[in-house]
């Protein structure tokens, strides 16, 4: 009996992507197609069938939705007989292994993310300050720069500073449900009219939005 417990209660990532491959073609999906409908990547979904990643929490409702099982059995790697369903405890167990998985998963993302955007950030701030020197070298004297590029430059950092640590990499799920062309974030205030925002679109939008202010702030 011990045996089977843990057997139930351990989440195996290898199982668990092995499962939902089998189940994606059971239903004659692709990863791309599955991807489309949960609003992610495909290489998101190749990552979890070769069990290098977990879904969100968020996703593994609508992901056991999809491939037509319970939540229980999508955690479990397997079809569980009705006549034996597994006991509180031991889903409880399931949930708490797929929390700890996301949440260490979610923290090594995050850090190497900060990592890249600070490397982002140094060189945008590298190229502008030789850029400044350059005109310096021109002739141009440190109150016409001032008075030229001062509002533009602050108003391109606090932008870029803004777009690349506190802007959300997902959007809340109601964007997906609803047709929203703004986002709103603290001072950030951005409407594209004729856009819906949604997590397919999103993280094409946030690095164009990047790319803009580091741009700006280079040329």
């Amino acid at each position: 009996m011990t045996d089977q417990i843990n057997d139930n209660t351990t989440l195996d990532p290898q199982r668990f992507g092995q499962f939902i491959k089998e189940l994606r073609a059971e239903r004659g999906l692709t990863q791309k197609q599955l991807a489309e409908r949960l609003f992610v990547s495909d290489k998101a979904v190749s990552k979890w069938e070769r069990g290098l990643s977990m879904p969100e929490i968020s996703l593994l409702l609508p992901l056991a939705q999809i491939l037509g099982v319970s939540t229980t059995e999508l955690l479990s790697g397997r079809r569980l007989p009705e006549e034996a369903p597994l006991t509180r405890p031991q889903v409880e167990e399931l949930l708490n292994n797929t929390l700890r998985l996301s949440a260490g998963e979610q923290a090594q993302q995050q850090q190497l993310g900060t990592g890249r955007k600070l490397i982002i950030l140094a060189l945008a701030l590298l190229g502008t300050a030789v850029n400044i020197s350059v005109l310096l070298l021109l002739g141009f004297t440190p109150l016409q720069l001032l008075s030229d590029l001062g509002t533009v430059l602050l108003v391109c950092g606090i932008f870029a500073v803004l777009s690349l640590f506190t802007m959300k990499e997902q959007l809340p799920a109601y964007y997906d449900e609803n047709r929203i062309t703004a986002y709103y974030q603290g001072p950030l205030r951005m409407n594209i009219p004729g856009l819906a925002l949604n997590n397919s679109n999103w993280p094409y939008v946030l690095w164009a939005l990047r790319l803009w202010c580091i741009a700006l702030l280079l040329l």
